[in-house]
């Protein structure tokens, strides 16, 4: 096993990362030590590359801080775990396998850059071998005492090597060479050998260092595929028919599942062919890089010295351009193409993952085993039942009109409209397979999605999903600051949409107007308008207006599976319908993939995120608890009818005249939530008045008190008393500018056409400015201000500064943008 340390001096930036991951691509290794990352915080990402780093660092980026580790993605599942000590120190640990020794034993080995000079060996000690470079200093010294009195060895002493492949660092100016960086175990025996790498480069003055393990056979390389997989369309459709054409259909719905899944699952296999991804760094600065290697070894003169440091500068000049044509390149494509969100995919760094979970008593869980444990503990008991509603079953022979089978036409319209380019569920299976191959699978999805209808039931692996864990905001040692996303099978993704397009209007017309979360024509902004007018009508006529916005904890994973089955009886789903949906979700697993590990956590509650029918399944539960409670009387009049409420899925704002009728509703509605599963979210609840109030009024739920705020931000708007909508325009300008940040390189290229730069702005940024404009009032202020915000962005799109004197005419000539305010005004309300 080869393991290696290297004093990077900064892999923070995307250029510095990129040129030494070309070097380390040409080495042989296992683990690669980082020191001087000066990398703020501590985490673990897995690279595009296929490479993982692990890192620790100090928060507020102080420089020539910050250690890690750098291993192939392949090793991440033998990782025990990651321990970030300090800035300075962080602790890999490692199962290895394949011992040569049957005893299990556990080999500590420190490396890192100490800073300090052993030398030769003194007064017999056993920390030092007979092979040290040079004298000693004093941090030397006090290396060798602190190795002495734990009883580490040294173990670069302890092999005999050529001067010039002992030392480690090397002064500026070439005159100087000293041997700092050491490598330190409580076995001496535990390596064959340590040596330098003269020919690894980059960028740094100090030389990598390679640990030869002794006890560890020899490790083949794993080397991360670098390729896209696509499949010839022509072989793809030849190959399934014959695979669905060679197995007899029969009347077993698991047998045609196994037929029909199998054919799907191997026909791609047949056609694959693999698309190398394009190259991040071009040929050109790949020979630079050769070159600056070559450098290196022949350092000596002064004028070779000068020559090298300007080929150092060069070489990170040609990959920060190359990186950013790369750039470049990815968002063309994605700009003609209209699919951004492969690009932002592809361009992204990296995806963070969990390496520690805070447990109930505040203490970290580092392990592997033990954040597995408490990820599981976490969501087996966040989707354990706590309240059962009982519901009556039926039989086919309840049901006075018979569910209508499905039509090949209807299976069809759904597999046209799968969404390619997602990732695989458990089965392997890519949606390209179910969109290219749609007109050959129509017929034997539809008999097989009826034979489903007709028990009421699916066969054993149809609906196991895969879940990933992403990071959302805040604390990331906080389990509950990551989103559960389900990966369900494209097969069992169809079926479920076929339902969805059947019982959509049932559920729809169950629906009144207040709820406008996940229905055709309505959208956030119907709601932002209906609390936009209230609070000006509060302000005109002076009445007493109280709202809260309730906020629930973990809503869609904890709404009781028997709570959504009554509300469907109630709203009129046929009873096939839940019967079959009674059966997917009683027998469905789930594996939750996190850093290299998997475990089951057996699902009690809880609707499946990522399923198309999910929110409708919780918009139908969620009425059925505002059915329930008696608000007819209650609310504010508006054209004529009390409004009480305004839903948005989840997010719910409560409406009143008077406080005390404000409080009954939200306490009553927290009781009549629990009852479902769904509990109040205390600290994220909030509620405001345009009244003076005193200290006197407070609402309380669970015993904790609701905070009153002047301000809070509801579907992504900030509503405030009073009114104030140029404070919502400032935050939209910021937004915007954000956004047109996240795309500066390609929007301020001046290799990129005009017109695709105007079709990025109008496709990303103006939308984020002018979100909720339909409810504005704005002022000549707050105009003014959007307009010097897109003259801003026109200046940089076309590269020109304030001072050159451009006019604004000019400006919109040149750019050919929508104007800001004239779209503003013409998507305004009236």
């Amino acid at each position: 096993m080869k393991q290696h340390h290297f004093h990077v001096c900064t892999c923070n930036s995307q250029p510095r990362l990129a040129e030494f991951e070309a070097e380390a691509q040409r080495i042989n290794f296992n683990i690669i030590g980082l020191s001087e990352t000066r990398k703020s915080g501590s985490g673990r990402i897995d690279l595009p590359s296929g490479y993982t780093l692990y890192y620790v660092g100090e928060d507020n980026n102080k420089i020539n801080a910050g250690v890690g580790f750098y291993v192939p993605i392949s090793l991440n599942k033998d990782v025990v775990s990651f321990k970030p000590i300090s800035a300075r120190v962080a602790q890999l640990t490692v199962r290895l396998h394949a011992l040569l020794s049957a005893e299990q034993a556990t080999r500590t080995i420190v490396m890192g850059d100490f800073n300090a000079k052993i030398g030769q060996q003194q007064d017999n000690e056993q920390a030092v071998g007979s092979y040290g470079l040079g004298g000693r200093n004093e941090r030397g010294q006090k290396l060798v005492d602190f190795c002495e009195d734990h009883g580490l060895y040294i173990l670069n002493t302890f092999y005999q090597k050529k001067p010039q492949r002992r030392w480690t660092w090397q002064s500026p100016n070439g005159a100087t060479r000293n041997e700092i960086d050491y490598v330190l175990s409580f076995h001496q025996t535990v390596a064959t050998d340590v040596t330098v790498l003269n020919r690894f480069n980059s960028g740094s003055d100090h030389r990598l260092i390679r640990t030869t393990l002794a006890t560890i056979p020899r490790r083949r390389k794993s080397t991360p595929h670098r390729n896209r997989t696509v499949f010839n369309r022509d072989v793809y459709k030849t190959e399934l028919s014959r695979l669905l054409t060679a197995a007899t259909p029969n009347d077993d719905p698991q047998s045609d599942f196994n037929r029909i899944n199998s054919a799907i699952f191997n026909a791609p296999q047949a056609a694959k062919i693999l698309q190398p991804l394009p190259k991040r760094l071009s040929d050109a600065t790949l020979t630079l890089l050769h070159v600056q290697r070559q450098f290196k070894v022949e350092l000596g003169s002064a004028v070779t010295l000068i020559e090298y440091s300007e080929l150092c500068k060069l070489v990170r000049k040609c990959i920060k351009d190359d990186l950013a044509q790369h750039h470049l390149r990815l968002l063309l494509e994605a700009v003609e193409t209209g699919k951004l969100r492969r690009a932002r995919s592809e361009l992204a760094s990296g995806r963070r993952q969990i390496i520690r979970v805070r447990k109930s008593d505040a203490t970290m869980a580092t392990s592997t085993k033990d954040v597995e444990k408490q990820v599981k503990h976490f969501y087996e008991t966040l989707y354990r039942t706590s309240n059962p509603i009982a519901v009556s079953h039926t039989t086919p022979d309840d049901d006075n009109d018979p569910f209508l089978p499905f039509l090949e036409s209807e299976i069809r319209e759904v597999l046209k409209d799968v969404k390619v380019g997602k990732a695989p569920g458990p089965d392997g299976i890519v949606p390209e397979a179910l969109y290219h191959g749609r007109e050959i699978l129509a017929k034997p999805l539809t008999d097989l999605f009826n034979k489903f209808i007709d028990t009421r039931a699916v066969p054993p692996g149809f609906d196991d999903s895969k879940t990933l864990l992403l990071y959302k905001k805040g604390d990331e040692c906080d389990i509950r600051n990551y989103r559960p996303i389900s990966l369900l099978p494209v097969t069992y993704k169809a079926f479920i949409k076929t339902i969805n397009n059947r019982i959509q209007a049932t559920l729809d017309a169950a629906q009144p107007p207040e709820q406008a979360g996940f229905r055709k024509y309505f959208s956030t902004t119907d709601h932002l308008q209906v609390l936009n007018e209230i609070y000006e009508r509060a302000a005109e006529y002076k009445f007493p207006l109280y709202v809260a916005f309730i906020d629930y904890e973990k809503a869609f994973d904890s709404i009781e599976h028997n709570a959504i089955w009554e509300a469907l009886k109630t709203q009129g789903v046929h009873n096939t319908v839940i019967a079959t949906l009674q059966s997917i979700y009683s027998t469905a697993r789930s594996t939750f993939h996190f850093a290299s590990t998997t475990t089951e956590v057996e699902i009690q509650r809880g609707v499946r995120q990522g399923d198309t029918l999910s929110p409708k399944l919780f918009t139908a539960c969620l009425q059925g608890v505002f059915d329930r409670l008696e608000w007819s009387a209650r609310g504010i009049r508006v054209d004529g009818r009390l409004l009480s409420h305004l839903m948005f899925a989840d997010d719910i704002a409560i409406l009143s005249h008077d406080f005390d009728e404000l409080r009954e509703m939200i306490e009553e509605l927290a009781q009549e939530s629990n009852k479902v599963g769904l509990k109040v979210n205390v600290t994220k609840t909030k509620w405001m008045t345009n009244c003076a109030t005193d200290g006197e009024q407070y609402v309380e739920v669970q015993g904790v008190q609701i905070e009153k705020v002047d301000r809070f931000i509801y579907l992504g708007q900030l509503l405030t008393f009073p009114r104030d909508h140029g404070l919502e325009v400032g935050r939209r300008i910021r937004a915007g500018y954000a956004k047109f940040n996240t795309y500066k390189t390609f929007l301020t290229s001046r290799a990129v056409p005009m017109k695709l730069k105007r079709r990025l702005f109008h496709q990303c940024t103006l939308p984020v400015m002018l979100y909720g404009c339909e409810t504005w009032v704005t002022t000549e202020a707050a105009e003014m201000r959007l307009a010097v915000a897109q003259r801003r962005f026109e200046r940089r799109m076309v590269g020109v500064r304030l001072i050159d004197g451009r006019s604004n005419a000019w400006l919109r000539g040149t750019t050919r943008l929508k104007d800001v305010i004239e779209c503003a005004r013409r998507r305004k309300w009236n």
